[in-house]
């Protein structure tokens, strides 16, 4: 399973995640079968922050699930579209994340819990 995280700055799986989606610098994909990272610049080219779309970003990446803290609607719409599911991050560290994900006890985002 691939994971995409936002973070504000590049400390492998020890990265805290950044509360907001659409305005963090960085994102960190995590490969949970291969223990692989990738590191990825928020950039989406001279769109201002609210017409960004950093789904367009993740395209051809494979990514099955996003963490964020909050997301707004339209890129929640984006990402459930390419088939992306979104849980809502928790205090502490990607791995964290990840072992709280496994378990089963992330909340998963949708558009009537946003």
């Amino acid at each position: 399973m691939k994971i995409c995280i936002p973070v504000e700055e590049d400390n492998g799986i020890d990265s805290i995640p950044r509360q907001h989606f659409k305005s963090a610098p960085l994102f960190i994909i995590y490969d949970t079968n291969t223990g692989a990272t990738e590191v990825i610049d928020n950039v989406t080219g001279d769109e201002t922050y609210e017409e960004s779309k950093p789904g367009d970003i993740l395209k051809g990446k494979s990514i099955d699930v996003v963490f964020a803290g909050s997301i707004d609607k339209d890129v929640l719409s984006d990402l459930n579209s390419m088939g992306i599911k979104v849980y809502r991050s928790m205090p502490g560290t990607i791995l964290g994340n990840i072992e709280v994900l496994k378990r089963g006890d992330l909340d998963e985002v949708t558009p009537d819990t946003l």
